[in-house]
């Protein structure tokens, strides 16, 4: 039993007719017959029954559509994914450890709706066709397109002066001393929570 078989079965039943079948399927008659009793004769069972005009299916010939429909889906699902993968072209783009996965995963959802064709392919670290990473981790020989922008957090303590404003100006910033962490990944991945300093009594 093949693909071919399975193809003639399917067309004859769905069409009750040799004539009309092998029209569907570009053969002759007398081989879409030859098919079909190739098929009979590898199952054992007799599939249809010749008629004056066209062809009664059997219980047999019932219960083997609905399998033989779904072997031809998953035979063309098959066809389809391996003609993708060499009709796509290949792009591998390497993500810094900075990169969040939300926003990995919103450009990965652009570019297939943008490009079905590319066949994307993601790895951590300086490497690949492209690199996603911020400005200043770019090398001096790769050309820096933004794709997106993010707004700082300004955090004080309450009751700091900044606190009554609605906007800062950058200039005032410099005349506060802040906290800040050394500049490492690691720092990026580790959370720090400031207790507040007690007074002490008199």
């Amino acid at each position: 039993m093949d693909i071919r078989q399975l193809k003639a079965f399917v067309a004859v039943f769905e069409e009750r007719s040799i004539t009309l079948a092998a029209q569907r399927l570009f053969v002759t008659q007398p081989t879409l017959s030859v098919t079909i009793r190739q098929l009979e004769d590898a199952l054992g069972v007799t599939l249809f029954e010749r008629l004056p005009r066209g062809v009664d299916v059997s219980e047999d010939a019932r219960l083997l559509y609905p399998q033989a429909r779904r072997m031809l889906a998953q035979a063309d699902a098959l066809t389809r994914m391996f003609r993708q993968r060499r009709d796509c072209a290949p792009l591998c783009l390497g993500v810094d450890s900075d990169v969040g996965r939300s926003q990995l995963e919103a450009l990965l959802a652009r570019a297939a709706r943008a490009e079905p064709a590319i066949l994307l392919e993601a790895r951590e670290g300086c490497c690949g066709d492209a690199r996603l990473a911020a400005e200043d981790g770019r090398c001096e020989d790769e050309l820096f397109l933004p794709l997106w922008e993010e707004d700082f957090v300004l955090a004080v303590p309450k009751g700091h002066p900044l606190t009554a404003r609605d906007q800062v100006d950058v200039a005032l910033l410099d005349e506060t001393e802040w906290i800040t962490c050394p500049h490492h990944p690691s720092h990026h991945m580790v959370g720090v929570r400031a207790q507040p300093v007690q007074d002490r009594p008199k």
